[in-house]
């Protein structure tokens, strides 16, 4: 694999963001020829969203979903006969992790009847290699480069699993200030979980005020 070159990307950013495109009722304009819409970033998130909707329309009170990591959980979970407080835990950030490597178990409790959903992004997986040097799968729109920082994994709760899957990837893009003023902003209900490595052994967490605890 081979980094495009920088003319490449400026050519490319040319066709990309969300001004190239507008909702007119259920109409989906462009405005130009060669500009595409990838959802794909969402289809973990809202198939997650379809399958927790689906059980729900079936009765079903008490029950997890995970979809690649996003997750979404209804009522209580069930050990030695008895209800209690779901535990997820948040995959250790290195690419080399087993799936059951946690760095820290968070809590969730869903309000009765309610859903509560919780999606984490990083960039210790989903990377690829040129001359040496190691890039992330995360782009930052602004730049059209890989993501840089030492921000390696976010992680969002909330309600709506759809959304949380789509703040947890541009919280990687944006860093952890930018993201915690959005959040205080305008995301009523989510909060996050930061995990920066600052060397290639050394993890520092930090979360938003009412981040889930740590059972």
């Amino acid at each position: 694999t081979t980094a495009p070159t920088g003319e490449a990307i400026s050519v490319a950013r040319e066709r990309v963001g969300w001004r190239h495109i507008s909702l007119e009722g259920e109409m989906l304009n462009k405005d130009r020829d060669d500009v595409s819409l990838d959802v794909t970033a969402l289809g973990d998130g809202a198939a997650a969203a379809a399958i927790a909707a689906l059980l729900g329309e079936r009765g079903f009170a008490n029950f997890l979903v995970d979809v690649a990591g996003e997750v979404v959980v209804s009522g209580r979970a069930e050990k030695d006969g008895s209800r209690r407080d779901w535990r997820v835990g948040i995959n250790t950030p290195t690419a080399d992790a087993a799936a059951t490597d946690s760095v820290r178990q968070v809590v969730l409790s869903p309000s009765p009847g309610a859903l509560l959903s919780l999606s984490t992004s990083g960039t210790y997986r989903e990377a690829w290699s040129s001359d040496g040097r190691r890039y992330s799968h995360i782009i930052d729109p602004g730049t059209g480069a890989p993501v840089t920082h030492d921000l390696v994994s976010c992680t969002i709760v909330g309600a709506d699993v759809v959304v949380a899957d789509a703040l947890s990837t541009a919280c990687i893009v944006m860093g952890e200030a930018r993201t915690r003023a959005m959040l205080a902003a305008g995301a009523d209900g989510y909060e996050a979980l930061f995990i920066h490595a600052p060397t290639a052994t050394t993890f520092a967490t930090t979360t938003t005020a009412t981040f889930p605890p740590s059972p």
